[in-house]
């Protein structure tokens, strides 16, 4: 190709002798045509961002017949479920839609799902609630007490007619199962005179022998008449296992003998819980409900309840899982009571990796895999960028570099350019027909695009400009050059 180059005389009146000749040669914006064809890649330099469908992507350029698809990067993601058993540092590996490489997900923080009562503690009322001691957070979780049992209560009337084994079932406060108390020893609340023996003094005392005990009940002589009893009292009631309606005596502090007693009444001496209850209204005091013998009167006092059942209120911000926890405070006066088998989901997340997606998803995504032993978790992909962009028919005529337009999506901002089959062409432009040119000169080329210059096979008629390639994309893309020669 030949380029002509003017040629301008010095101007008189300069310094330089006339004899000099400074001859100058300036062509601008020379074209550097790039060379073309089928389309069989793409760049993808700015992948822009808000994208929540895949745009249609575009070569509006010269050539014809590409057809080309965006696969999209997530760039944004939101918790669904949080599941369970995660742990801050998972990772969990997304699965859904169709993709080159799914999304990742980091587990930032987790957040308490549930805790078990490991000890009731006492004190506690149905709505308090309790904030937990444990793990590393920014926010602590916090428990509300949804339903109470009872932990203790005092025997205030020990009633009449009891047995051991007998169970007693409450009635007090409102509850959805009642306490149930199992009585495990009974004592001595009445017994009559049978026969008045011989050589008794008032105040004698009179251990009695009857039923199997651990402590023997004790009366004491309040009436006598000719050393005969005429009236006693119960000032031990013994602890019995097993009751006897009749007694005789064991021992005595004096020196009679022979007195018996009979119709021998027990009431309740000590008991179990043997099933706390449910309570949603606590009460202090007790009457009998039921019973599973014929024992009458038995009255109870000072209960206390402890936590049976109750859910979090607030999760929390862990960014260090523990599976026990203490009672950091309470709204109520409960203490005591201590919670274990915490288990966590997940809370907050970042995108570690944003995988390569050809068709989206529906949110929320589940989990294929993780790094953990969480499940349950689910994520939802709330924007995308272009990630790349596959070229399945690259039609032809199109220059190295052409520009892609994206539209739709309801994003902006992806930047991509398509590659050709004549990457890395070397575009060479000669400049001839010039003359006189001496043997030393220079040449001076300033593209406008990116690419590199070399001149080459200088002549005293002209010389070949060669430009290489150094986009990205590695193809020279049209461009146009300023050429200054000087002699």
């Amino acid at each position: 190709m030949a380029k002509s180059v003017k040629v301008i005389e010095l101007i008189p009146g300069t310094t330089l002798a006339w004899g000099d000749r400074l001859k100058l040669g300036l062509k601008l914006g020379v074209a550097i045509v790039a060379a073309v064809g089928a389309l069989t890649g793409a760049v993808v330099t700015n992948p822009g961002s808000g994208y929540t469908s895949i745009p249609t992507v575009t070569a509006p350029n010269t050539g014809s017949g590409a057809t080309l698809a965006a696969h999209m990067l997530a760039q944004s993601a939101t918790v669904g479920a949080p599941g369970t058993a995660y742990a801050p540092g998972d990772t969990i590996t997304l699965t859904g839609g169709t993709a080159d490489y799914q999304a990742q997900i980091s587990v930032l923080t987790t957040k308490l799902i549930t805790a078990a009562v490991n000890a009731a503690g006492s004190g506690y009322a149905t709505g308090d609630t309790i904030a937990l001691a444990g793990g590393s957070f920014t926010t602590q979780a916090v428990l509300t007490v949804d339903t109470t049992k009872l932990v203790s209560v005092a025997l205030n009337a020990a009633g009449t007619g009891y047995v051991a084994t007998d169970t007693v079932t409450l009635a007090g406060g409102t509850a959805g199962t009642k306490a149930i108390l199992t009585v495990a020893t009974i004592k001595l609340v009445s017994v009559a005179l049978n026969a008045a023996g011989s050589g008794y003094a008032l105040n004698d005392t009179i251990t009695l022998a009857g039923g199997t005990s651990t402590t023997k009940a004790v009366v004491t002589v309040t009436g006598v008449s000719a050393g005969a009893i005429t009236s006693v009292s119960i000032t031990t009631a013994g602890s019995y296992t097993v009751g006897s309606a009749t007694f005789t005596q064991f021992a005595t502090s004096g020196a009679g003998t022979g007195a018996t007693f009979q119709t021998g009444v027990f009431g309740i001496n000590t008991f179990t819980i043997s099933t706390p209850g449910s309570y949603t209204v606590n009460s202090a005091t007790f009457t009998q409900f039921a019973t599973s013998g014929s024992g009458t009167g038995a009255t109870f006092q000072s209960g206390l309840f402890g936590v049976l059942t109750e859910h979090v209120t607030t999760a929390g911000v862990y960014s260090g899982n523990t599976t026990t926890f203490t009672q950091s405070s309470t709204s109520g006066s409960g203490t005591g009571a201590t919670f274990n088998t915490g288990v966590y989901g997940v809370n907050t997340i970042s995108i570690a990796a944003p995988g390569s997606y050809s068709v989206l998803a529906s949110n929320p995504l589940s989990q294929g895999s993780t790094t953990g032993s969480g499940t349950g978790a689910t994520i939802n992909l709330t924007s995308y960028g272009v990630a790349s962009v596959a070229v399945s028919g690259g039609g032809s005529g199109y220059p190295n570099g052409t520009a892609l337009a994206f539209s739709g999506g309801a994003g902006t901002g992806a930047v991509a350019a398509g590659t050709t089959g004549a990457t890395g062409t070397t575009y060479e432009l000669q400049v001839n027909s010039l003359s006189n040119l001496p043997d030393n000169y220079g040449v001076f080329v300033s593209p406008n695009g990116p690419c590199g210059v070399s001149v080459q096979n200088k002549t005293n008629t002209g010389f070949l400009v060669s430009f290489t390639p150094i986009d990205a994309a590695g193809g020279l893309q049209a461009t146009a050059a300023d050429i200054l020669v000087v002699a």
